[in-house]
C-alpha cells in the first residue's frame, strides 16, 4: 500500500520540480531582455539630454563669440564638448550656413546619432546667429546595455537557485512527509472490519504538534506586523526630519546669499571632474562682464588672472586639492574689459573629495580689494614721503645747528666777560638739545622706514658701559646722585654687536633715570648666560634701576610708544619728546632681545632689556691710522661745502691750528681744484649741488691715479650718513665719515691723523 502511494505521487513530484524550473528560467529571461531594452532606451534618452545640456551650458560662450567676433571663446567652448567621450565631431557655422570652427576626433563605424541647434542673441531678439551641429555616438550604451544584461541574468539566475532550492525544502517537508506518514498510518490498519458488533476503529490523529505549530507561525507573523508598523513609524520620523533638514539648509542658503550679496562678494562654484563653473553676477561686475558674457567654465577664470599671479593662483587651488591646505586663501590680479586690473581676495574650500581624499568640486567667494590695495600704497607712499621729510628737514636743521655750534666753540676761545660766557654756555646748551631731538626725529624717520640698520663690529660690553658712565656723570654729579656700573664675571670680554646703538639704548635710559631721581642712586648693571633663543649665541641682559619718582601702574601702557609719556605733568616738569624709549625698543627688538619696566611710585623703577649677540666670532678689523702727536703746520686742506656758514665754521676751526685752506662750493669745484694742485685733507661734504661728494671723491682718485699724484686723505661729513653710502665710500677706501654738527676736537682728531697719513 505505501510503496503504492509513493509511486504515484513521485512523477507528480519530479512534474512540479521540472514545471517550476523551466518557468523560473523563462520569467529570468524575458525580465532580462526588458530590463536590458529598457536599461537601453533611458542610456539613450539619458545621452540625447545630455547632449542637449552640453549645448545648452555653451551657448552663450558660442553666442558671444559669434556676437562679437571673439572666435577664442568659440574655440574654447567647442574644444571642451568634443573632449566628451560620446562627441564626436563639433561644428559651429554662421547664419549663412558658413563654418567657423570645428572639431573632430578620428571617425569610427560605431553608429552616430546627429544633432543641430541654432544659436539666436536673446530672448528678445530671437534672430539666429548660426548653428552647432554635433555627431555623437550610442555605441558605448549598448555595450553597457550588454554588460547590464548579463549582469541582470548572473544575479537573479543565482536567486532564482536559491529561491528553488528553499522551493524543494519545503515541498519535502510540507508534502512528501506528511505523504510518507499518511501512508504508513493507512499501512497499521487492519484489513477487514471487526467482528464485535457494535465496535469500530478510530483512527485518532495528535494534532498537539500542529496546534503548536500554527501558534508560533501566528506569533511570528504578530511580531513581524509590530516590527513593520515600528519601521513604518521610524519612517515617518525620518522623512519629518529629512524635510525639516531641508528646510534648515534652504535657509542657511537663503542666508549665505544673503551675506554673499551684502558684502559685494563674487562667488563661483567649479566641478573639477567636468571643469564647468558657474559665478554669480557680482563675480562678472568686478571685470566689467555681464551674466550672459561670463563663460562657465573654470578656464574661464584662469584666462583672466594677471600671468604673474597664475603660478601662485594654480600652486595654492592645486594644493588644497589634493588635501595639503585646509582652504584656497590668495590674493591675485583679474583683467577688467577696460583693460585694467583688480586686486581680487580669493577664498574657497572643497566640498565634495573622492575616497583618496582629491577634491572634486571647490567653492568660493572673491572680494574687491583694489581700493584696499591702492589705499595701502598710498599709506606707504604717504609714510615714505614723511620719512624723506624728516630726514630731509633734519638735514636742513642740522647744517646751521653746524654753524650755531661751531661759532659758539670758536667764540668761547675769544676774550669774553662772565656774563658773554654765560650767553655762550647756553647756546651750547640748547644746541645740543636741539641735536638730540633731531637725532631722535631721524632715527625715528628711519625706524618708520625700515632703513634704520645695524653695524656690528667687535666691542667690549664694559666700554661701552664705562662711557655711558661718562657721558651722564656731570648730569648725576649736579644732582649729588651716585652713578655707577657693575659687571657680572659672565659678560664675555669682548661680544659682536653694533656698540653704538647698544650705548644709544642705555644712554637713554640712564639719563631717564638720572632725569626723574631727585636724591639716591642709579646702577647699571650687566649679566650674561648662553642663549636658549638661538645658538651659538649669549643673551646679554641689562638692568637700570633707579632711586627716582617711579611710575603708576596705569601708565605703563604709554611707555614705549612714539610721541607719548607716561605722565603729561611730569613731562612738563622734567621735559622730553617721547622718543627716547620707542627708539630703544626698535634696537633691542632689531638685536633678537626684549625690553620691559617694573616700577613703584616714589620708590624708583628697573629697566631692563636683553639681547642676543654671537658667541665667538672672530672679526677683522681694519688697523686705525695712527694719530700723530702734533699737527703739522704745513698740510694743505681743502673744504668742500655748499653751506657758506659751514664753510665759514670748519675754516676757522682749521685757523686755530695755524692751518690755511681752500675753499670749494660744490663737487664740480672740489674736482677742478684737486687736478691743478695737491692737497693733504680734503674734507668732503656728501650731498653738494652739481656734482655729489661720493662722485667728486671717485673723480679725484682716478685723476691722482692717471696722473701719478699721491691720493689725499678723505674725511666726508653729512647731516646723516645712510648704511649704502657707508658702503659706497669703504669701498673707495674712505673710513673717516663724520655727522653733523662737527666738534671743534673732532677736527683736532682729523688733522692728527692726517699729519700722520702725510708722514707716510
Amino acid at each position: 500500500m505505501v510503496f503504492a502511494i509513493e509511486q504515484k505521487f513521485t512523477p507528480i513530484r519530479r512534474t512540479i520540480r521540472k514545471v517550476v524550473l523551466a518557468a523560473g528560467t523563462a520569467a529570468i529571461t524575458v525580465m532580462a531582455v526588458i530590463e536590458t531594452w529598457s536599461y537601453y532606451l533611458d542610456g539613450v534618452s539619458q545621452l540625447e539630454s545630455s547632449v542637449d545640456n552640453y549645448v545648452t551650458m555653451m551657448a552663450p560662450a558660442l553666442t558671444v563669440g559669434l556676437e562679437h567676433g571673439e572666435l577664442d571663446a568659440t574655440k574654447l567652448a567647442v574644444d571642451r564638448l568634443i573632449a566628451r567621450p560620446e562627441i564626436l565631431e563639433v561644428r559651429v557655422a554662421s547664419a549663412a550656413n558658413v563654418d567657423i570652427y570645428s572639431n573632430l576626433k578620428p571617425l569610427t563605424e560605431a553608429s552616430k546619432v546627429s544633432y543641430e541647434k541654432d544659436l539666436i542673441k536673446s530672448k528678445d531678439n530671437d534672430s539666429s546667429l548660426g548653428k552647432i551641429k554635433i555627431t555623437y555616438t550610442s555605441a558605448f550604451v549598448a555595450e553597457s546595455a550588454i554588460r547590464q544584461f548579463f549582469t541582470f541574468l548572473a544575479l537573479n539566475t543565482l536567486k532564482f537557485l536559491v529561491l528553488y532550492a528553499i522551493f524543494n525544502y519545503m515541498l519535502h517537508r510540507h508534502i512528501v512527509t506528511p505523504m510518507n506518514k499518511l501512508a504508513t498510518s493507512i499501512a497499521i490498519l487492519p484489513e477487514t472490519p471487526s467482528s464485535v458488533p457494535g465496535q469500530h476503529y478510530h483512527f485518532e490523529i495528535n494534532d498537539e504538534r500542529q496546534a503548536s505549530e500554527i501558534h508560533k507561525v501566528a506569533q511570528f507573523i504578530e511580531l513581524r506586523e509590530m516590527k513593520l508598523q515600528e519601521l513604518i513609524q521610524n519612517l515617518k520620523k525620518r522623512e519629518e526630519n529629512v524635510l525639516q533638514s531641508e528646510a534648515h539648509q534652504r535657509e542657511l542658503v537663503e542666508r549665505l546669499e544673503f551675506i554673499i550679496q551684502a558684502n559685494r562678494l563674487g562667488s563661483w562654484d567649479i566641478d573639477l571632474r567636468t571643469g564647468t563653473a558657474s559665478y554669480n553676477h557680482r563675480w562678472g561686475e568686478m571685470i566689467g562682464l555681464s551674466p550672459r558674457q561670463i563663460i562657465p567654465l573654470y578656464e574661464f577664470w584662469k584666462s583672466r588672472i594677471h600671468e604673474d599671479d597664475r603660478s601662485k593662483v594654480d600652486s595654492e587651488i592645486s594644493n588644497h586639492i589634493t588635501g595639503g591646505s585646509s582652504s584656497i586663501n590668495t590674493i591675485h590680479r583679474l583683467r577688467h574689459t577696460d583693460g585694467s586690473w583688480r586686486w581680487v581676495l580669493c577664498t574657497g574650500t572643497g566640498t565634495a573629495r573622492t575616497p583618496e581624499g582629491i577634491a572634486s568640486r571647490i567653492v568660493g567667494t572673491n572680494f574687491d580689494i583694489t581700493d584696499l590695495i591702492s589705499a595701502k600704497e598710498d599709506a606707504l607712499a604717504a609714510n615714505k614721503a614723511k620719512s624723506d621729510f624728516l630726514a630731509n628737514m633734519s638735514h636742513e636743521i642740522r647744517t646751521p645747528l653746524n654753524g650755531v655750534l661751531g661759532m659758539a666753540s670758536l667764540l668761547k676761545r675769544t676774550t669774553l666777560d662772565a656774563m658773554q660766557t654765560e650767553f655762550i654756555k647756553t647756546i651750547e646748551l640748547s644746541g645740543k638739545q636741539l641735536l638730540s631731538v633731531i637725532s631722535d626725529i631721524l632715527d625715528l624717520s628711519k625706524i618708520e622706514a625700515g632703513k634704520l640698520e645695524l653695524a656690528p663690529v667687535k666691542s667690549s660690553v664694559a666700554d661701552i658701559v664705562a662711557n655711558v658712565v661718562k657721558i651722564l656723570s656731570p648730569a648725576a654729579d649736579s644732582k649729588g646722585l651716585l652713578f655707577k656700573f657693575e659687571i657680572d664675571q659672565s659678560v664675555p670680554d669682548t661680544v659682536y654687536c653694533d656698540d653704538t646703538r647698544l650705548q644709544q639704548v642705555l644712554v637713554n635710559l640712564a639719563g631717564n633715570a638720572i632725569k626723574f631721581t631727585a636724591s639716591g642712586a642709579v646702577v647699571i648693571r650687566a649679566f650674561s648666560k648662553p642663549s636658549t633663543k638661538i645658538s651659538d649665541h649669549h643673551e646679554l641682559t641689562f638692568h637700570v634701576i633707579d632711586e627716582g619718582i617711579g611710575i603708576p601702574p596705569e601708565n605703563l601702557k604709554n611707555l614705549f610708544r612714539a610721541f607719548s609719556q607716561a605722565d603729561a605733568t611730569v613731562t612738563r616738569k622734567f621735559g622730553g619728546t617721547g622718543l627716547g624709549l620707542i627708539i630703544s625698543k626698535q634696537i633691542v627688538e632689531m638685536m633678537h632681545g626684549k625690553i620691559g619696566v617694573t616700577s613703584e611710585v616714589n620708590k624708583g623703577s628697573d629697566f631692563f632689556f636683553t639681547i642676543h649677540v654671537p658667541a665667538d666670532i672672530v672679526v677683522e678689523t681694519p688697523a686705525p691710522i695712527t694719530a700723530y702727536e702734533n699737527i703739522r703746520s704745513d698740510l694743505s686742506v681743502m673744504i668742500a661745502e655748499d653751506s657758506f656758514i659751514n664753510q665759514k665754521v670748519l675754516f676757522k676751526f682749521l685757523k686755530t691750528h695755524g692751518i690755511s685752506s681752500t675753499l670749494a662750493s660744490n663737487g664740480v669745484e672740489a674736482v677742478h681744484l684737486a687736478a691743478t694742485n695737491t692737497y693733504d685733507l680734503i674734507i668732503m661734504d656728501l650731498l653738494m649741488p652739481e656734482l655729489d661728494g661720493t662722485d667728486a671723491i671717485r673723480r679725484i682718485q682716478s685723476h691722482a691715479k692717471s696722473s701719478g699724484k699721491t691720493e689725499p686723505l678723505f674725511v666726508v661729513i653729512s647731516s646723516t650718513i645712510s648704511s649704502n653710502n657707508r658702503d659706497v665710500l669703504r669701498q673707495l677706501g674712505v673710513t673717516l665719515m663724520l655727522e653733523k654738527p662737527i666738534s671743534q676736537q673732532k677736527i683736532t682728531d682729523i688733522l692728527k691723523a692726517a699729519s700722520a697719513h702725510k708722514l707716510k
